[in-house]
């Protein structure tokens, strides 16, 4: 894969990733029917935030405004975790997609 081709690929995995967050972290605030599923989506993203950031970001306290200052910096960092994880998938997705294509050349060639 050339570098323009991953630089697209990156700045796809990019802009998905926002848009995929930018709906849970919708969901959560928003939307109380099934938030609790979107906090698991968002779990990963949401514990990282408080272990590194607790000092700035109290918790501890039982307030909206704490949860909604947790998710709207667990939203930075959960852009970055997904856009590592969709362009992971879909380089492993090229990988393997690469690897079937040449294996099927290769039998046309012998046969």
């Amino acid at each position: 894969m050339e570098r323009s081709q991953e630089r697209r690929l990156a700045l796809r995995c990019l802009l998905c990733s926002i848009a995929f967050t930018l709906l849970i972290a919708g969901w959560i605030l928003f939307i109380p029917a099934g938030s609790s599923i979107a906090f698991l989506v968002m779990f990963p993203a949401l514990w990282l935030t408080s272990t590194l950031f607790a000092n700035n970001v109290a918790t501890s306290d039982s307030g909206p405004e704490n949860l909604i200052r947790l998710v709207l910096a667990g939203s930075l960092v959960s852009i970055v975790m997904y856009s590592i994880l969709f362009f992971l998938c879909a380089k492993i997705a090229n990988k393997v997609r690469g690897t079937r294509i040449l294996k099927h050349s290769d039998e046309d060639k012998t046969s």
